[in-house]
């Protein structure tokens, strides 16, 4: 997400092993954003804004759920919930 443009971009590589300054293809999703978050539930019930989340025992653990919201200029917000399988 480009906060300064208000603009999400889809960011792929050709390999599956990128080399260090490697640049990713950009592709343009969705334009006139003012807001977008993605959060991840953690196994005690707790929204965390990074996964692994920081205080995650391990790093088998995988979030029960995603959530993401966009603001955008000319509908509002609109609020996604992924369910993750267990």
């Amino acid at each position: 997400y480009d906060e300064d443009e208000g603009t999400l971009y889809r960011e792929s590589w050709p390999v599956l092993d990128r080399v260090l300054g490697m640049e990713p293809r950009k592709r343009k999703i969705l334009t006139g954003l003012t807001a977008f978050t993605v959060e991840f539930l953690d196994p005690t019930g707790g929204w965390q804004q990074d996964w692994p989340a920081v205080s995650a025992i391990g790093l088998t653990s995988l979030p029960q759920a995603v959530r993401y919201r966009f603001e955008l200029k000319s509908f509002g917000t609109i609020t996604r919930l992924l369910e993750l399988p267990g």
